[in-house]
């Protein structure tokens, strides 16, 4: 399992989702007013972090997509269901990125603020992007043995 090249990727695939639980997504200002987007809500950025809007489908997305990402890992036998499960993971990070733009612009809007996004928008990027690699060696896998069936 550990040896093929397409489980390393899906292992840095799955790590990069675990920074998504500790980076602001964004921020939310106006004049001295501050706000923060975690995984599970809008904080006030201050001294401490209290939070003022819970957003609980945003934080089911990133546990689902979390987990998602760790279960094809241990799917090493079943590369069809391995890369059908890949492509949904990609469609969930794809999601993480656009339910974290859609809830900045949206709450800047509502409470009449400016918006920026932070770096850790990257992170679903950069797991796309391994995961892509990892659905690639998974097909090259299921060619090769197909091959080899043909052969015998």
């Amino acid at each position: 399992m550990i040896q093929r090249i397409q489980t390393v990727f899906l292992v840095l695939g799955a790590l990069c989702t675990i920074p998504l639980l500790f980076f602001d997504f964004g921020f939310i200002t106006k004049n001295l007013e501050t706000f923060s987007l975690l995984f599970n809500g809008f904080y006030v950025f201050g001294d401490e972090y209290e939070l003022i809007v819970r957003v609980i489908p945003f934080s089911v997305l990133i546990f689902i997509t979390m987990a998602s990402t760790t279960v094809v890992i241990f799917l090493y036998k079943k590369r069809i269901l391995q890369i059908r499960l890949s492509v949904i993971n990609i469609g969930l990070l794809l999601g993480i990125i656009g339910m974290a733009i859609f809830l900045c612009i949206n709450a800047a809007k509502e409470w009449d603020m400016n918006y920026s996004f932070t770096a850790a928008l990257f992170y679903p990027i950069f797991s796309i992007s391994l995961i892509l690699l990892a659905i690639r060696y998974i097909w090259a896998d299921e060619n090769l043995l197909k091959s080899s069936d043909r052969i015998r």
